[in-house]
Protein backbone atom coordinates (compact mmCIF):
# COMPACT_ATOMS: atom_id res chain seq x y z
CA UNK A 1 0.00 0.00 0.00
CA UNK A 2 2.81 2.44 0.81
CA UNK A 3 4.85 1.57 -2.35
CA UNK A 4 1.53 2.10 -4.34
CA UNK A 5 1.04 6.00 -2.70
CA UNK A 6 5.00 6.70 -3.60
CA UNK A 7 4.37 5.53 -7.19
CA UNK A 8 1.71 7.91 -7.48
CA UNK A 9 3.37 10.88 -5.53
CA UNK A 10 6.05 10.05 -8.13
CA UNK A 11 4.31 10.16 -11.06
CA UNK A 12 2.03 13.19 -9.64
CA UNK A 13 5.54 15.10 -9.61
CA UNK A 14 6.71 13.87 -13.08
CA UNK A 15 3.59 15.71 -14.34
CA UNK A 16 3.65 18.90 -12.20
CA UNK A 17 7.73 18.72 -13.84
CA UNK A 18 6.36 17.99 -17.56
CA UNK A 19 3.77 20.51 -17.27
CA UNK A 20 5.81 23.31 -16.01
CA UNK A 21 8.41 22.05 -18.68
CA UNK A 22 5.85 22.79 -21.27
CA UNK A 23 4.49 26.22 -19.79
CA UNK A 24 7.94 27.00 -19.42
CA UNK A 25 8.48 26.17 -23.27
CA UNK A 26 5.84 27.75 -24.26
CA UNK A 27 6.42 30.86 -22.81
CA UNK A 28 10.05 31.12 -24.23
CA UNK A 29 7.73 30.61 -28.03
CA UNK A 30 5.59 33.25 -27.14
CA UNK A 31 8.49 35.73 -25.86
CA UNK A 32 10.77 34.31 -29.20
CA UNK A 33 7.47 35.50 -31.51
CA UNK A 34 7.21 38.27 -29.51
CA UNK A 35 10.52 39.43 -30.46
CA UNK A 36 10.35 38.35 -34.41
CA UNK A 37 6.62 40.69 -34.16
CA UNK A 38 7.92 43.54 -33.17
CA UNK A 39 11.43 43.31 -35.16
CA UNK A 40 9.07 42.71 -38.54
CA UNK A 41 7.52 45.97 -37.15
CA UNK A 42 10.01 47.87 -36.99
CA UNK A 43 11.90 47.09 -40.29
CA UNK A 44 8.42 47.62 -42.34
CA UNK A 45 7.74 51.00 -40.69
CA UNK A 46 11.36 51.65 -41.74
CA UNK A 47 10.77 50.27 -45.48
CA UNK A 48 7.55 52.45 -45.28
CA UNK A 49 9.24 55.91 -43.83
CA UNK A 50 12.42 55.32 -46.36
CA UNK A 51 9.88 55.11 -49.70
CA UNK A 52 7.65 57.94 -48.55
CA UNK A 53 10.85 60.25 -47.60
CA UNK A 54 12.41 58.95 -51.08
CA UNK A 55 9.32 59.56 -52.74
CA UNK A 56 9.22 62.96 -50.70
CA UNK A 57 13.00 64.05 -51.44
CA UNK A 58 11.83 63.61 -55.08
CA UNK A 59 15.50 62.19 -55.99
CA UNK A 60 15.49 60.14 -59.34
CA UNK A 61 17.01 57.10 -59.16
CA UNK A 62 16.38 54.93 -62.06
CA UNK A 63 17.06 55.56 -65.23
CA UNK A 64 13.53 55.35 -66.47
CA UNK A 65 12.03 57.43 -64.16
CA UNK A 66 14.64 60.01 -65.30
CA UNK A 67 13.74 59.00 -68.85
CA UNK A 68 9.64 59.98 -67.98
CA UNK A 69 10.83 63.73 -66.56
CA UNK A 70 12.88 64.79 -69.50
CA UNK A 71 9.82 63.30 -71.01
CA UNK A 72 7.78 65.47 -69.36
CA UNK A 73 10.50 68.64 -70.28
CA UNK A 74 10.20 67.83 -74.00
CA UNK A 75 6.39 67.83 -74.14
CA UNK A 76 6.50 71.27 -73.27
CA UNK A 77 8.61 72.61 -74.79
CA UNK A 78 7.40 70.87 -78.23
CA UNK A 79 3.75 72.08 -77.37
CA UNK A 80 4.93 75.59 -76.76
CA UNK A 81 6.90 76.23 -80.18
CA UNK A 82 4.14 74.89 -82.12
CA UNK A 83 2.11 77.62 -80.63
CA UNK A 84 5.07 80.07 -81.31
CA UNK A 85 5.18 78.72 -84.72
CA UNK A 86 1.68 79.52 -85.54
CA UNK A 87 2.10 82.97 -83.66
CA UNK A 88 4.97 83.51 -86.00
CA UNK A 89 3.21 82.27 -89.20
CA UNK A 90 0.38 84.19 -88.38
CA UNK A 91 2.73 87.68 -87.98
CA UNK A 92 4.37 86.31 -91.12
CA UNK A 93 0.58 86.30 -92.76
CA UNK A 94 -0.08 89.92 -91.89
CA UNK A 95 3.34 91.68 -92.76
CA UNK A 96 3.10 89.91 -96.03
CA UNK A 97 0.16 91.42 -96.67
CA UNK A 98 0.45 94.76 -95.98
CA UNK A 99 4.08 94.49 -97.62
CA UNK A 100 2.17 93.22 -100.85
CA UNK A 101 -0.72 95.72 -100.55
CA UNK A 102 1.61 98.32 -100.33
CA UNK A 103 3.14 97.12 -103.64
CA UNK A 104 0.24 96.73 -105.15
CA UNK A 105 -0.67 100.89 -104.26
CA UNK A 106 2.97 101.98 -105.44
CA UNK A 107 2.10 99.74 -108.37
CA UNK A 108 -0.95 101.52 -109.14
CA UNK A 109 -0.22 105.29 -108.09
CA UNK A 110 2.85 104.97 -110.56
CA UNK A 111 0.71 103.81 -113.73
CA UNK A 112 -1.65 106.45 -112.27
CA UNK A 113 0.97 109.22 -112.69
CA UNK A 114 1.52 108.24 -115.88
CA UNK A 115 -1.64 108.23 -117.21
CA UNK A 116 -2.88 111.82 -115.74
CA UNK A 117 0.21 112.90 -117.31
CA UNK A 118 -1.45 112.15 -120.18
CA UNK A 119 -5.15 112.82 -119.25
CA UNK A 120 -4.15 116.41 -118.24
CA UNK A 121 -4.04 117.62 -121.63
CA UNK A 122 -7.55 116.69 -121.94
CA UNK A 123 -8.75 118.40 -118.90
CA UNK A 124 -9.43 122.11 -118.55
CA UNK A 125 -7.53 124.13 -115.87
CA UNK A 126 -9.59 124.37 -112.56
CA UNK A 127 -12.22 122.14 -113.20
CA UNK A 128 -14.17 119.28 -111.04
CA UNK A 129 -12.32 116.69 -112.90
CA UNK A 130 -8.65 118.01 -112.35
CA UNK A 131 -9.39 118.56 -108.52
CA UNK A 132 -10.46 115.27 -108.15
CA UNK A 133 -7.38 113.72 -110.47
CA UNK A 134 -4.73 115.82 -108.48
CA UNK A 135 -6.67 114.63 -104.98
CA UNK A 136 -6.24 110.61 -105.90
CA UNK A 137 -2.56 110.99 -105.56
CA UNK A 138 -2.42 112.16 -102.19
CA UNK A 139 -4.91 109.72 -101.26
CA UNK A 140 -2.76 107.15 -102.48
CA UNK A 141 0.39 108.19 -100.98
CA UNK A 142 -1.26 108.31 -97.56
CA UNK A 143 -2.40 104.85 -97.40
CA UNK A 144 1.18 103.84 -98.12
CA UNK A 145 2.16 106.09 -95.56
CA UNK A 146 -0.14 104.65 -93.42
CA UNK A 147 -0.03 100.81 -94.36
CA UNK A 148 3.78 101.72 -93.53
CA UNK A 149 3.43 103.05 -89.88
CA UNK A 150 0.90 100.76 -88.87
CA UNK A 151 3.66 98.00 -90.21
CA UNK A 152 6.32 99.73 -88.27
CA UNK A 153 4.17 100.52 -84.77
CA UNK A 154 3.16 96.64 -85.04
CA UNK A 155 6.86 95.99 -85.27
CA UNK A 156 5.97 92.70 -86.91
CA UNK A 157 9.73 92.38 -88.49
CA UNK A 158 11.42 92.83 -85.21
CA UNK A 159 9.12 90.26 -83.13
CA UNK A 160 9.34 87.57 -86.47
CA UNK A 161 13.05 87.90 -85.84
CA UNK A 162 13.21 87.67 -82.18
CA UNK A 163 10.80 84.30 -83.09
CA UNK A 164 12.82 82.54 -85.14
CA UNK A 165 15.56 83.09 -82.81
CA UNK A 166 13.92 81.58 -79.94
CA UNK A 167 12.44 78.73 -82.12
CA UNK A 168 16.31 77.96 -82.51
CA UNK A 169 16.85 77.37 -79.11
CA UNK A 170 14.12 75.80 -78.36
CA UNK A 171 15.54 73.21 -81.10
CA UNK A 172 18.42 73.13 -79.37
CA UNK A 173 17.45 72.43 -75.69
CA UNK A 174 15.32 69.26 -77.35
CA UNK A 175 17.85 68.33 -79.19
CA UNK A 176 20.23 68.17 -75.77
CA UNK A 177 17.22 66.46 -73.72
CA UNK A 178 16.88 64.02 -76.66
CA UNK A 179 20.72 63.34 -76.70
CA UNK A 180 20.34 62.71 -72.78
CA UNK A 181 17.51 60.17 -73.14
CA UNK A 182 19.25 58.43 -75.64
CA UNK A 183 22.38 57.66 -73.89
CA UNK A 184 20.41 56.10 -71.01
CA UNK A 185 19.84 53.26 -72.74
CA UNK A 186 24.02 52.53 -72.84
CA UNK A 187 24.92 53.45 -69.02
CA UNK A 188 25.54 51.88 -66.10
CA UNK A 189 24.93 53.30 -62.27
CA UNK A 190 28.25 55.72 -62.59
CA UNK A 191 27.53 56.87 -65.54
CA UNK A 192 24.06 57.38 -64.85
CA UNK A 193 25.22 59.85 -61.65
CA UNK A 194 27.79 61.72 -64.19
CA UNK A 195 24.49 62.14 -66.61
CA UNK A 196 22.88 63.74 -63.84
CA UNK A 197 24.89 66.67 -63.15
CA UNK A 198 25.60 67.12 -66.51
CA UNK A 199 22.11 67.36 -67.50
CA UNK A 200 21.90 69.78 -64.10
CA UNK A 201 24.69 72.13 -65.41
CA UNK A 202 24.91 72.13 -68.94
CA UNK A 203 21.44 70.85 -70.38
CA UNK A 204 19.36 72.32 -67.98
CA UNK A 205 20.72 75.61 -68.05
CA UNK A 206 19.70 75.96 -71.41
CA UNK A 207 16.07 74.66 -71.43
CA UNK A 208 15.35 77.05 -68.67
CA UNK A 209 16.37 79.90 -71.22
CA UNK A 210 14.73 78.94 -73.76
CA UNK A 211 11.69 78.37 -71.41
CA UNK A 212 11.99 81.94 -70.58
CA UNK A 213 12.21 82.98 -74.05
CA UNK A 214 8.69 81.24 -75.04
CA UNK A 215 7.39 82.61 -71.59
CA UNK A 216 8.34 86.38 -73.31
CA UNK A 217 6.74 85.33 -76.34
CA UNK A 218 3.46 83.70 -75.70
CA UNK A 219 1.28 85.51 -73.48
CA UNK A 220 -2.00 83.75 -71.77
CA UNK A 221 -4.17 84.10 -74.44
CA UNK A 222 -2.04 82.79 -77.23
CA UNK A 223 -2.62 79.17 -75.67
CA UNK A 224 -6.24 79.90 -75.77
CA UNK A 225 -6.37 81.29 -79.43
CA UNK A 226 -3.78 78.66 -81.08
CA UNK A 227 -4.57 75.46 -79.07
CA UNK A 228 -7.96 75.40 -80.74
CA UNK A 229 -6.41 75.28 -84.27
CA UNK A 230 -3.27 72.92 -83.26
CA UNK A 231 -3.80 69.48 -83.97
CA UNK A 232 -1.08 67.14 -82.73
CA UNK A 233 0.81 64.93 -84.89
CA UNK A 234 -0.44 61.61 -85.26
CA UNK A 235 1.16 59.33 -83.40
CA UNK A 236 3.18 56.25 -84.97
CA UNK A 237 1.91 52.56 -84.54
CA UNK A 238 5.06 50.22 -83.60
CA UNK A 239 5.80 47.99 -86.55
CA UNK A 240 4.91 44.42 -86.40
CA UNK A 241 7.20 41.81 -87.61
CA UNK A 242 6.01 39.70 -90.38
CA UNK A 243 7.91 36.43 -89.69
CA UNK A 244 6.17 35.86 -85.90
Amino acid sequence: MDLVIETNADETDSDKSTEESLVERLKQIQESSDTIHNEFNKRNKKIIEQKVDDRLKMNIKYEREFKEHLQKKLNKLDTRLNILQMKYNNYKKWYDRFNIMIIIISSILSVYEALRNEINKFIEDESPIEVLFNMIPIGISSSITCSAAIIKFKKYQEKMENMQFTREKVIMAISKIKTVQETLWFINDTDFEVIKKKYLDDVYTVYNESNSELERHIKFNDHHKFMKAYHPPPVEKPIRNSFV
